[in-house]
């Protein structure tokens, strides 16, 4: 969340606010699905993020079990952004999340997703 004000947070799908959630799992929205459908997220260890809210024309890809925003994705430019919420080293899970098998398969399919 140190992102606000900056050129970087003009770009994010995602606001990022002050705080920090805990999640245990993550609901696929619909784009979300179609992309990352595949990864078993019912193995996701315990994880931190940070509070955020969808900027409008985001396509969020995936949700906290509060409802919270944990990806999305958008246009920009000539190219797409995405943002994502799941702090991997987290405050309270202490990493679990970055050691998680399906980290790579959802950087993997995400960027070759925007990849086009």
């Amino acid at each position: 969340g140190n992102v606000a004000g900056t050129k970087l947070a003009e770009l994010l799908p995602l606001a990022m606010k002050r705080g920090i959630g805990q999640g245990s799992r993550i609901r696929l929205e619909d784009a979300g699905r179609d992309v990352l459908g595949h990864i078993e997220w019912q193995s996701c260890p315990p994880y931190d993020f940070n509070l955020a809210e969808a900027r409008p024309g985001a396509e969020v890809w995936a949700r906290s079990e509060d409802d919270s925003p944990l990806m999305a994705a958008w246009a920009y430019g000539r190219g797409q952004v995405m943002a994502i919420a799941v702090d991997c080293f987290g405050y309270g899970s202490y990493g679990t999340f970055l050691r998680w098998p399906g980290v790579s398969a959802m950087v993997r399919q995400a960027v070759l997703h925007l990849g086009g």
